[in-house]
């Protein structure tokens, strides 16, 4: 919400503007789109900004239990998928639940220190992308099944082995 450095700052107001612009002229989108996420992305940042002070207040990272967002965010899209199975669905659900989980692990197991030199943040960056690459994309070789649970849970699978 509150953006220190100048430069980052010209670059998120450039990017809110160019992507969004590109999105319409690639015509991928219609301006009402375009408004309707930024009406939701609006909403999503102050609703996450009352919460994130409300967790500092009150104190609540002392009393967070890591195992309930895990839960929420994995039996949360079982019962999307459940009710409106659509091809992204199980996509959207797999990388919640692939985020949540790696989030989980490193925080609780892990406890990585991401600060290093320039090179090796850029060296990180490009092996990352490349594995993430590797999953989507080499997973989306393989032939599924024409039973659309058995796709949707491949999908919920692979995607969430990215997120992960």
């Amino acid at each position: 919400m509150i953006l220190k450095n100048k430069w980052f700052r010209i670059w998120t107001a450039i990017a809110l503007t160019l992507i969004p612009l590109s999105r319409i002229l690639l015509a991928y989108h219609f301006p009402g789109d375009i408004l309707g996420g930024y009406a939701l992305g609006l909403a999503f940042l102050l609703l996450g900004a009352h919460f994130s002070n409300l967790f500092v207040k009150k104190s609540w990272q002392d009393k967070f239990n890591l195992k309930k967002p895990f839960l929420i965010s994995f039996w949360g899209p079982f019962l999307l998928i459940a009710i409106s199975p659509s091809r992204e669905l199980p996509k959207l659900a797999g990388l919640l639940v692939g985020i949540t989980t790696g989030y989980i692990l490193e925080q609780d197991k892990i406890k990585a220190i991401p600060r290093t030199t320039y090179f090796f943040q850029i060296l990180k960056t490009f092996l990352e992308l490349a594995v993430l690459f590797a999953i989507i994309k080499g997973l989306g070789l393989f032939p599924t099944s024409n039973i659309i649970p058995f796709k949707a849970l491949f999908r919920f699978i692979r995607y969430g082995l990215a997120g992960f």
